[in-house]
């Protein structure tokens, strides 16, 4: 439920056991994609997201989730 978290609506397995999971399309731009059109963000700007990111982030945490391929290229900028 935390603002900068994508909503996920459904997961689960196929019957070859490869699982899946269903999020909300968010339009934008990655971070990696922003950085490489704009050059590095000044630095008020990367702590507004990076916090943004650490909530999300402590809130999948307290409920058991590991995120594991924390990059800018999947950081969405919306």
């Amino acid at each position: 439920t935390h603002p900068a978290a994508v909503q996920v609506y459904d997961y689960g397995r196929e019957p070859d056991g490869t699982f899946y999971y269903v999020m909300e399309y968010l339009p934008g731009l990655t971070l990696g994609e922003v950085v490489r059109r704009t050059g590095p963000l000044p630095a008020g700007r990367v702590v507004a997201v990076l916090r943004q990111v650490c909530g999300a982030l402590a809130e999948a945490h307290r409920l058991g989730l590991v995120h594991r391929d924390i990059k800018p290229a999947n950081l969405m900028v919306c």
